[in-house]
């Protein structure tokens, strides 16, 4: 876990999902792909393309973990993972997770 008061600005992010630690590195090219992602207005493209980017992100930090066991990992633990993540990039705030969780569920339904 990284210690620095202002070391969040440089793309390292630390957070846990699951009793699982992570330090990961947001990367100026995640955003862009980030914002692709949310971009599209097909919720199951959206999907998918979220979970490779999650796992991108995961294999980058972790190269010697096994693509198969991280993507098993998302399967279980997407929402609070995505969650965390965004929480630490700041790119959203906590108390807006539950609303946002909950259009982004309504919208799948549809």
């Amino acid at each position: 876990m990284w210690m620095s008061k202002f070391e969040k600005y440089t793309g390292k992010l630390s957070f846990v999902v699951d009793e699982v630690q992570f330090d990961v590195i947001f990367l100026v090219r995640d955003r862009i792909r980030l914002a692709a992602i949310y971009d599209n207005k097909d919720m199951k493209t959206r999907a998918e393309t979220m979970v490779d980017f999650c796992t991108d992100m995961i294999c980058r930090a972790y190269p010697t973990e096994k693509k198969e066991e991280v993507e098993a990992f998302l399967v279980k633990n997407m929402d609070a993972f995505l969650t965390e993540f965004m929480v630490a990039a700041g790119i959203i705030k906590r108390q807006d997770v539950a609303k946002t969780m909950e259009d982004a569920k309504k919208a799948l339904l549809q």
